[in-house]
């Protein structure tokens, strides 16, 4: 069958070992969903081999008996061998708790360990296999499924609403001397979590990296997570310690919340391990088709690997205009991308005018009243004084006293006619307070002497008409900073007023 493709298949594992590929089960259509059948047997006793080198398809038949746990299993390889645990059996609640090993040189399958009735039937767990103190170890870590026989202290159970079990559990499974253990745990460990990824950062070592998954927050139980936790593994404790953003470099790239994704670590001589991490579903049970990265996060992703490249001496700028290596290709692809990101808007900052409460615009508008009146002069006039003003222009205009009196609201005929005034007065009062707005409008005031005998003050004499020309210059822009810092007072007193209501 060599280089055919084979068929569609999810909720599987490609396991790689030197130059191969490995595929083994997963959600299939012609896949029974059933505990175990002669055609489910035949379908999972073939492997479909992928030589990366060559890329070519093959098939092969594998000898024992292949694991029940069909679906959504845990897989690691470690030298020739791929090890898969738990798994879904595709019916109902239906989960596996067995440890199968698949020699990919014999293409034998070898059972590890029996269905123990103290480890918790799962799915959608994670595992690693970690070199330490001279033994092998496969670490297993969180995961789905039944509900559990034993339930150990230091790991967290969640009870989901579809009859499902989420935990954090650990376990420790000894390959050479073939034993599980419960290690005990320290540190920030991950909360019960499924359909992560784990991977060892090193091909030599303890350590491991935890990405993503599905975990309950606040009652939602899919709501998915892009929490980095690193931890490292003795042969008795497994010690947790959780990366925030911006405990890294390059915090722009952090990945979004996500889950049933897939990962890979990368390792070289000029480079640090690096984690990269692929697809899954977010948080609205999307699928993670790739973020488009904005300019400015890209220039980051370029500068984090010119500053690697460089502590590693290599001898390579890919910043560097004049660098033959790049300065052709990379600069060319570099302005293609940037020009497609901006034409769509991705990294483009739109400015937009921020929209304003009814009570601040209202509040910034009678401040700036206020101290339009004050640098008028204005700032005595009330409601009375606008009334006398508007009688005055009726008695110009030659309203009669009846009609004025009925609109004004005066009672009194005397009263009324002390706002009988000349055109010429008034247009005098709005020339002074332009001039000399420290002066008050004084003509219509009266002053009780100290017999009580009221005296008119009289009106000061008055210069040409030059008020607009009292505008011009440096005293233009102290009125309006004055007026503009009412105004910002004004609005940080509404915003104060808001806080303590709703506080």
């Amino acid at each position: 069958m060599s280089g055919k493709s084979f068929k569609k298949r999810a909720e599987h594992k490609g396991p790689v070992i030197g130059e191969s590929l490995y595929l083994w089960a997963g959600n299939q259509v012609d896949l029974p969903k059933v505990h175990d059948s002669l055609q489910k047997k035949e379908l999972t006793s073939r492997v479909d081999v992928y030589q990366l080198s060559t890329a070519d398809w093959s098939s092969h038949l594998t000898r024992g008996t292949p694991p029940l746990g069909v679906m959504a299993y845990s897989c690691t390889t470690s030298h020739s061998n791929i090890y898969y645990f738990g798994g879904w059996c595709g019916h109902d609640i239906c989960y596996h708790n067995t440890l199968n090993v698949l020699n990919t040189i014999k293409m034998e399958w070898t059972s590890c360990s029996n269905a123990e009735q103290s480890l918790m039937k799962k799915s959608n767990a994670g595992m690693i296999s970690l070199e330490f103190d001279g033994a092998e170890y496969l670490v297993i870590i969180g995961g789905k499924g039944s509900t559990p026989t034993v339930y150990h202290p230091q790991f967290l159970y969640d009870q989901l609403n579809n009859g499902r079990i989420r935990t954090n559990e650990q376990l420790l499974y000894n390959v050479s001397t073939g034993q599980f253990t419960v290690p005990s745990v320290s540190g920030q460990c991950c909360p019960p979590t499924d359909a992560f990824i784990i991977e060892k950062i090193t091909t030599t070592g303890n350590r491991g990296v935890m990405f993503g998954g599905a975990v309950t927050v606040n009652g939602d139980e899919s709501t998915s997570t892009n929490s980095v936790y690193i931890f490292s593994v003795t042969h008795s404790i497994i010690n947790w310690e959780i990366l925030k953003p911006g405990a890294i470099p390059n915090e722009g790239l952090w990945p979004i919340e996500r889950d049933a994704h897939a990962s890979a670590i990368i390792n070289g001589d000029s480079i640090s391990p690096t984690l990269v991490v692929i697809g899954g579903r977010d948080k609205r049970d999307q699928l993670v088709n790739g973020e488009r990265y904005p300019p400015s996060s890209i220039r980051s992703l370029l500068s984090g690997i010119g500053r690697e490249l460089a502590d590693n001496k290599v001898p390579f700028n890919i910043l560097d205009g004049n660098d033959l290596h790049f300065q052709d290709d990379l600069n060319r692809t570099l302005d293609t991308i940037n020009g497609e990101l901006h034409c769509d808007g991705v990294g483009v900052t739109v400015k937009k005018a921020e929209v304003i409460s009814k009570e601040l615009e209202q509040s910034c508008w009678d401040a700036l009243k206020r101290f339009v009146s004050l640098i008028t002069g204005l700032s005595e006039y009330t409601n009375h004084s606008l009334r006398a003003t508007a009688v005055s222009r009726m008695y110009n205009s030659g309203v009669p006293e009846k009609i004025i009196s009925d609109k004004s609201g005066h009672r009194s005929l005397e009263a009324l006619r002390l706002y009988e005034r000349p055109e010429e007065d008034l247009y005098k009062e709005a020339e002074q307070a332009i001039v000399d707005p420290d002066k008050k409008f004084l003509n219509d005031v009266k002053v009780k002497s100290e017999d009580k005998t009221e005296e008119a003050v009289p009106l000061p004499q008055l210069p040409a008409f030059s008020g607009l020309n009292q505008f011009k210059g440096d005293d233009s822009n102290d009125i309006m900073s004055s007026v503009l810092e009412e105004m910002r007072q004004e609005q940080e007193r509404l915003i104060e007023e808001k806080q303590i209501i709703t506080g």
